[in-house]
This record gives C-alpha cells, sequence and structure tokens, in this order.
C-alpha cells in the first residue's frame, strides 16, 4: 500500500508480465499505486488486474483510466483470476 515503496520494487525488476493487485475499500492509496505502475516506462503496457470489494462506478471508471484490464470482485476464485490473467497476458504477445 506505499506507492513509493512499489516504484523501488519496480526499479528492480523488468520481468513483471501481469500485475495482479488486491484493493480493499480501506486502501485509499490504491489509485496511486496503479498511477505508479504506469509511470514505469517498463509497464507502461503491463497488464493489471483488480481483486476488490469495491463496486463504486467512478472508482472503477478511474482505475480503468490506469489501464486496468480486470476487475474481479471478492470473494475471488483463483481459476477466475488464474484465466483472467492467461488472458490478459496473452493478448499481450
Amino acid at each position: 500500500h506505499n506507492p513509493q515503496e512499489l516504484a523501488t520494487v519496480l526499479a528492480h525488476h523488468g520481468d513483471i508480465e501481469c500485475f495482479v493487485v488486491d484493493i480493499s475499500l480501506t486502501a485509499p492509496k490504491y489509485m496511486l499505486s496503479l498511477e505508479t505502475i504506469r509511470k514505469n516506462s517498463t509497464y507502461k503496457e503491463t497488464p493489471i488486474i483488480v481483486v476488490t470489494n469495491v463496486t463504486d462506478i467512478n472508482l472503477i471508471k478511474k482505475a480503468k483510466s490506469f489501464g486496468v484490464g480486470g476487475w474481479i470482485l471478492k470473494p475471488a476464485q483463483k481459476n477466475i483470476i488464474a484465466e483472467s490473467t492467461k488472458r490478459l497476458v496473452g493478448l499481450q504477445r
């Protein structure tokens, strides 16, 4: 939940093919995390999937503006996350 820490981690990795971000209503910094991912030139096009309990359409639209390709509501089943990841990574190749 710390965008500065996330920026540091991203700077040291160049091989992430897809981000699966777990966001809750109690994590107000999640938009900053999405923005941090997109500010890193290595990850401008990397797929992002959000797993969340957030259903507010305005927040979903804002997340989509950062290129979120999947929005999965909790409780999320592992197979749904896996299939979404495969689909989005496959689209990038």
